[in-house]
């Protein structure tokens, strides 16, 4: 008698999006084919996203900080020179969306090595000199990631509106009219 392997939908009990996983496996060399572990039929699925974000919102973000870049005032922190990754790292740290590392203030060769090391690797981070237990730090901010499987629409919403808060004091006007301004110059 051939062995069938039986599929059943398991739904997220988050979102209540379905997912295919098998019920039964009829032998240990199925089991070994499909990597999986009895338990993982019995286990309920829960995705990492509940709120799915919208594609139109994210690029609007996108739009905003390159529209942003091209026209960074001089003499503000930072100073990205057209550059869109640098600022848009730059804002997710002053919102809040970054990873900190301290260092004590004497490894300072130590950190500027590592900065070398980070900016090396595609990444951006930036220093700033932080009391820890009352003793002066390096602060190493890295931002974290805004990617769609890393963070949902309830998470990303709250980064955006800071972002955008911060862009429109300065430049004094809104986001959707400095993207304007951006498309129209490019024409």
């Amino acid at each position: 008698m051939a062995h069938e392997l039986y599929v059943q939908p398991n739904r997220c009990l988050q979102c209540g999006v379905d997912r295919l996983i098998p019920a039964r496996v009829a032998d240990a060399v199925e089991l070994e084919k499909l990597a999986l572990k009895k338990s993982d039929a019995l286990r309920p699925y829960r995705c990492r996203l509940t709120h799915p974000r919208n594609g139109l919102v994210h690029r609007t973000y996108f739009a905003a900080i390159a529209a942003a870049a091209k026209r960074w005032p001089e003499g503000m922190e930072p100073q990205p020179e057209g550059n869109a990754d640098l600022l848009r790292a730059w804002l997710q740290c002053k919102a809040g969306r970054f990873t900190r590392r301290t260092a004590p203030v004497a490894a300072k060769d130590t950190v500027i090595w590592l900065l070398g090391e980070i900016r090396d690797a595609d990444k951006y981070a930036f220093v700033k000199e932080v009391l820890v237990d009352g003793e002066p730090h390096l602060g190493i901010f890295v931002p974290d990631s805004v990617a769609y499987d890393e963070m949902d629409d309830t998470e990303f919403e709250p980064l955006k509106t800071a972002v955008f808060t911060r862009i429109e004091e300065v430049f004094g006007m809104d986001v959707k009219t400095l993207i304007e301004l951006d498309a129209t110059a490019e024409a």
